[in-house]
């Protein structure tokens, strides 16, 4: 298997584009302009402390298992309890690397105000011919909001 290998990462001063506090660790040496790297990708800000929070979800538990003030879901975000009281813990995701279950719920509204982006990279697993969102048994459900997400 060939194997890319490099000193320098040429990147451009995109604003959009940052890296999470992981990706610096992993990465720094590589964009770090001692090395020949050129470091003009930033770290990306966060509303808490000015890093970006992020979190996983685990499936079965209330709430998909997230802490208060996620921002980035870094894999499936499942909401698949009867009793999920969301307050606090949708209102800053921005992002979900993964796909969006929303199942088995008895509330009657879902509001992802800051969400921009769900990327699901499914290859061939047992999810990859789900679609990104998925809604199902949520009998109470009457409005969903999604104002940012607009691909």
């Amino acid at each position: 298997m060939p194997v890319f290998r490099t000193g320098q990462i040429l990147a451009s001063n995109n604003p959009r584009l940052c890296l999470l506090p992981d990706e610096v660790q992993r990465w720094g040496s590589i964009l770090n302009p001692t090395n020949g790297g050129i470091n003009s990708i930033s770290q990306c800000a966060g509303r808490i402390g000015g890093q970006v929070t992020t979190c996983q979800s685990i499936q079965g538990q209330e709430n998909g298992g997230l802490p208060d003030n996620c921002e980035i879901i870094t894999n499936t975000l499942y909401l698949d309890m009867t009793n999920n009281n969301t307050d606090g813990k949708l209102q800053y995701i921005t992002t979900i690397y993964g796909h969006l279950y929303i199942r088995s719920t008895n509330t009657s509204k879902i509001s992802f105000p800051a969400l921009e982006r769900i990327l699901v990279s499914d290859i061939i697993t047992p999810t990859w011919e789900d679609p990104a969102v998925l809604f199902d048994k949520n009998g109470n459900l009457s409005t969903i909001e999604f104002p940012k997400l607009t691909r």
